[in-house]
């Protein structure tokens, strides 16, 4: 006895239970257990296809963001860290850590700064796509420079619905960090 199990029309599934040629036929009760069972078995077939292609595009958009010669800090809004780079956990150490999952800064001043621009997100204040201005943290002996993006689109991602601000981090050592965009200006006067 067979019965198909496949989410997806163009994939064939089909879930086998065999039995000896002596043995008589399945009764109507078996018959109605295999079907119950089937449909608990597409369930969980969809729901392993969607896990293996969310950790797909998780790794594939960490191979991405590890191309980038800044850290690269994907936050929801309560600062839960969804992804970070290589160079962002490089990074993390000092005036910069992450604890329980969730982005900390060390400096007062620049926490403070940073609740208030992912508020300004959370508040809809970012629908304009501004970039608020660099906050520079210190960091031992190296000053880091973060910038906050904030995401105006929702993302159709599975692993980043809660996505609302991306956080760019570099050292002041850095040439040209990030871009040229006046609010960096700002950092080396």
């Amino acid at each position: 006895m067979a019965v198909p199990v496949s989410p997806y029309p163009e994939v064939s599934v089909i879930l086998s239970l065999l039995r000896d040629r002596d043995k008589p036929a399945y009764s109507d009760a078996l018959q109605e257990q295999l079907f119950a069972l089937s449909r608990h078995v597409e369930h969980n077939l969809s729901l392993s296809i969607r896990l293996m292609d969310a950790e797909a595009e998780r790794i594939g958009f960490s191979r991405a963001l590890d191309r980038i010669d800044c850290g690269v800090f994907v936050l929801a809004g309560d600062r839960q860290v969804l992804f970070a780079n290589q160079t962002a956990q490089d990074f993390v150490g000092g005036g910069l850590s992450i604890v329980a999952g969730r982005l900390e800064l060390g400096d007062g001043a620049v926490r403070r700064a940073l609740a208030q621009q992912l508020g300004r997100v959370e508040n809809g204040g970012a629908g304009d796509g501004r970039v608020g201005p660099a906050l520079i943290l210190p960091n031992g002996d190296r000053s880091l420079i973060l910038q906050i993006v904030p995401l105006q689109t929702t993302i159709e991602g599975p692993a980043l619905q809660t996505a609302s601000v991306i956080v760019l981090v570099t050292d002041q050592a850095q040439s040209c960090p990030f871009s040229t965009r006046p609010s960096f200006a700002t950092c080396f006067t």
